[in-house]
């Protein structure tokens, strides 16, 4: 408790419409009702983390409010859950208290929170400068009375509706939550990512963050719930009403429980308000006010042939670790131990564990702490299982289909077990949009993994029969959808009586050419098989790679002609055209790389005259970064890389939780591309935002002068945190999900393959080993498990899904192998060598393509680093290494 209060009702007052404040750490002010107004850091004054200018249109009747709390209860031995909401009834007055030195205002909630069993009072206290909300619940019973739910509406700017792309970059901020108990609590960042950003942690040992409940409200002038506003969610210190009568079966994060409260026991919840500097310093935060820290490497989804990593930072030593499902994890303590106060343990997959795993640490205080993890296929065995599933159930034979779709790779829809054939958002059963080419992308690009001839055979037939000629016309220009409504041109077709046409595209609409994204994908299409013959040589039968090449740079040509709608917009997938561009130039296709190259650079320079270049078809969006980063770094403008980078920071945390680490803000997607029963806004778990914006985190790691830096390191994690977040979606039978539903009720991964497909490449791009000294935790392995023997020999054995690149960040050495596999790395402490066993892969190729690159200057002008092997032919500007037959070959790097 912050301190025992008397209440006499002649004290009562009612309480001002509005209230400044003033600490060391923040101005701000208390708006009508006693809720959060205006929240400004002194550091950056003109920045309001709250929705202040939104304030008035906000004021109705369940409009949630920092500041309110809701509640159920009920009186032991009852059965039914009784709640209220201080937010229900705005006309009724609030009386405020008398105050002490530290507090700002104290509120007496009875007014508005009538029970006969309960008494809340409310006070907004200055702690240290830092702000701290507290809520004393009092049984006036003679009986014990169950808190079965208590929660807190947490509301920040992340309202867009009606400003301009801009605006909304320079004032907004997101929040996100790590729903870990005792150690939980929520971060809220600026959108364009520079700090400083607010970390929200329990005040008392009451306030532990169980589970997080988004809040309805009426959609308004603002439009709550929609694109340009989520909406809010509430911090839920218990759950168990909520679960007993909202959340039916859904498994919930934590276990809901709930609180008997005595009579006339009074217990205090309080949330610490504090400001970090930067994202990279929020961990620093947490641990300043007394929370446990966890760090996950390479992060917390798990192939189950992946040693990995958790490191605690406590006050408090770490007693047990309970696992849930039992057996699903094994945890050992780490010999040696990271530096102090840090302590490490290896964390291994159960035998067959898949799926979710929750830890439980229970510290030496009491205090409990729940790390989320999911288990998922080893990353050689998940492409395999996508390739399966993909040719033998989705494949799409009916050649007498109306709209011209067969043969072809379609959406899958899990509820049914069966390809959609008819859906409202026409695309996503036409074969274009990110929903409808989804699965056709993710083929492909499994080919650029592993190419499998019968896979690569259909994805030739699609392409020759379907694609090239139907999908596309001969212009090159790429259609919105194959399928489309319209029953005036196909009277006798049997649409679904069973679904809502209203807002669905007619003919005209569908087959227009007029939207950038839809060519990203085919030309994906095409660079997927070209590439699948250089990693494969005679793959192919329907064309030759030259072809196939060809075909993807023209499509890209007509895809970012400036009559193309959104093609000076930052494209999600469309960083792999810069290896498109050297393919071209090494096939000697050099002007068609050259025209491209001009119309990319034309597109740069729009954005680096520009304040917000990461526009798309939203009010806001995640899906250009990628995009605009790539080409600001080939173009060598480091202000807009800078600057994209930042961007990415505001919307794409680093939290010990699989479905949030890594995970790119995206919450409409479920509206575009998911099923059709759970179409609504809803924060979306491992969306293709995850591995495209990982391709920007990680090339910026790359770059990186001094890569253990606590900067740099926060890029590499967050970075490899949304590489690995498409292996997640992928489940038992291969089956690839869209994205994971978060709402409480769900807890589900939607039954739609839908727009998974973007996420599959950027996870195929991304892939690859980063071994980086760190000076906490030693060497570690992204990608790969380590073993660090006594004489000072590293041997690295890749876990990667491709399996053929290498970054050894102390050394700034990036090695890329166009085949063939890197089967172990070595580096020795003594002789400062690197080597690389390099073997076939299943291709049986005898010749291997690599390229190295010095991505940094980590080693500074006083060292180099030399590649020692002989007899390497140069070739494509890299070298060919034989291999022998069944055999393999080693490369070897010197520092010097």
């Amino acid at each position: 408790m912050l301190g025992f209060r008397l209440i006499l009702l002649c004290q009562f007052i009612s309480i001002a419409v509005t209230q400044s404040f003033n600490t060391s750490a923040f101005g701000g002010e208390l708006g009508s009702f006693g809720v959060l107004k205006s929240l400004r850091p002194n550091v950056l004054p003109s920045f309001d983390f709250s929705p202040s200018k939104f304030f008035d249109k906000r004021t109705s009747n369940n409009n949630y409010h920092l500041g309110d709390i809701l509640i159920s209860f009920r009186v032991a031995g009852e059965n039914d859950w009784s709640s209220a909401s201080s937010a229900a009834n705005r006309s009724v007055e609030i009386r405020s208290l008398p105050t002490s030195r530290s507090e700002i205002l104290v509120s007496d909630l009875s007014n508005i929170l009538p029970s006969p069993v309960l008494n809340i009072t409310r006070s907004w206290s200055d702690y240290h400068g830092d702000i701290v909300l507290s809520f004393d619940v009092t049984n006036i019973s003679p009986g014990a009375v169950v808190i079965g739910a208590l929660g807190f509406p947490i509301e920040f700017n992340s309202i867009f509706t009606g400003q301009d792309a801009a605006d909304v970059l320079q004032t907004g901020s997101f929040i996100d939550p790590y729903i870990g108990l005792d150690a939980g609590y929520a971060q809220v960042t600026r959108l364009n990512g520079t700090g400083p950003n607010l970390v929200l942690t329990p005040f008392t040992n009451a306030t532990k963050l169980e589970a997080w409940e988004f809040l309805s409200e009426s959609s308004g002038s603002l439009k709550y719930q929609s694109n340009s506003f989520e909406g809010f969610y509430s911090w839920q210190v218990y759950s168990q009403a909520l679960a007993d009568t909202q959340w039916g079966n859904a498994e919930p994060w934590n276990t809901p429980t709930s609180y008997v409260l005595k009579s006339n026991e009074t217990q205090t919840y309080a949330i610490r308000i504090s400001v970090a500097p930067q994202v990279s310093k929020i961990e620093d935060t947490l641990y300043n006010n007394g929370r446990p820290v966890a760090v996950g490497i390479p992060g917390y989804i798990l192939p189950n042939d992946t040693i990995g990593s958790l490191y605690l930072k406590s006050r408090s030593a770490p007693a047990s670790f309970e696992i849930f499902p039992k057996g699903s994890l094994q945890i050992t303590k780490q010999n040696p131990s990271p530096k102090a106060p840090w302590r490490g343990y290896t964390v291994q997959a159960g035998t067959g564990a898949f799926g979710r795993v929750r830890v439980t640490i229970t510290y030496a205080d009491s205090t409990k702490q729940t790390v989320h993890y999911w288990v998922t296929h080893n990353s050689l065995q998940a492409p395999k299982l996508i390739g399966n599933h993909i040719s033998q159930n989705q494949w799409y034979t009916n050649t007498s289909d109306i709209f011209g779709r067969a043969p072809s790779i379609m959406s899958w829809d899990r509820t049914n077990g069966s390809i959609v054939l008819q859906d409202s958002r026409v695309a996503v059963a036409g074969l274009s949009d990110e929903g409808g080419a989804g699965s056709f992308v993710a083929l492909a690009m499994k080919q650029v993994l592993q190419p499998k001839q019968e896979e690569v055979e259909l994805l030739e037939v699609f392409v020759n029969k379907t694609a090239w000629g139907s999908l596309q016309d001969s212009t090159y220009g790429v259609k919105m959808s194959l399928f489309y409504y319209s029953p005036d041109d196909l009277p006798d077709f049997p649409y679904s009586s069973s679904i809502n046409w209203k807002s669905a595209w007619n003919k005209t609409r569908s087959l227009s050419t007029g939207r950038a994204y839809n060519y990203v994908w085919v030309s994906a299409l095409y660079w997927g098989l070209y590439k699948a013959s250089r990693i494969s040589p005679g793959i192919l039968s329907y064309n030759t790679p030259e072809w196939y090449l060809q075909q993807a740079s023209r499509t890209v040509a007509r895809g970012v002609n400036a009559s193309t709608g959104y093609s000076d917009a930052g494209l999600m997938g469309e960083s792999f055209w810069g290896n498109l561009l050297q393919d071209l130039r090494a096939e000697g296709m050099g002007a068609d790389a050259d025209a491209l190259e001009s119309r990319f650079h034309e597109r740069q320079v729009s954005w680096s005259e520009s304040s917000d270049p990461f526009g798309s078809e939203q009010a806001w969006d995640c899906t250009g970064q990628e995009g605009v980063y790539f080409w600001s770094q080939y173009f060598n403008d480091s202000t807009t890389s800078l600057m994209t980078i930042e961007s990415i920071h505001g919307y794409n945390p680093t939290i010990p939780h699989w479905v949030y680490n890594g995970n790119a803000r995206r919450y409409w997607d479920f509206l575009t591309a998911g099923q059709i029963n759970l179409r609504r806004i809803e924060r979306q778990g491992h969306h293709y935002g995850s591995g495209l914006n990982s391709l920007a985190l990680l090339d910026w790691f790359r770059r990186s002068d001094n890569p253990a830096s606590q900067e740099s390191f926060y890029d590499l994690r967050v970075g490899y945190g949304g590489y690995m977040g498409p292996l997640s979606n992928i489940d038992a039978d291969g089956f690839t999900s869209m994205s994971f539903h978060t709402f409480p009720q769900t807890m589900a991964w939607d039954n739609y393959t839908g727009d998974y497909g973007p996420n599959f490449l950027g996870h195929v791009q991304a892939s690859g080993v980063y071994l980086v000294q760190h000076p906490d935790f030693g060497w570690s392995a992204f990608g790969g498990n380590l073993y660090h023997n006594a004489s000072g020999l590293l041997t690295i054995y890749p876990r990667d899904t491709l399996r053929r690149r290498l970054f050894a960040s102390h050394i700034g050495l990036y090695i890329e192998l166009e085949s063939g596999q890197i089967e172990q790395v070595t580096w020795s402490e003594s002789t400062n060598e690197l080597k690389i066993k390099v073997t076939s892969d299943v291709s049986g190729a005898t010749e291997v393509l690599f390229f190295t690159s010095l991505t940094s200057s980590v080693l500074g002008e006083t060292h180099q680093v030399k590649l020692q092997s002989k007899g390497l032919k140069a070739a494509r500007g890299g070298y060919i290494v034989d291999i022998p037959h069944g055999g393999s070959a080693t490369l070897t790097w010197e520092k010097a």
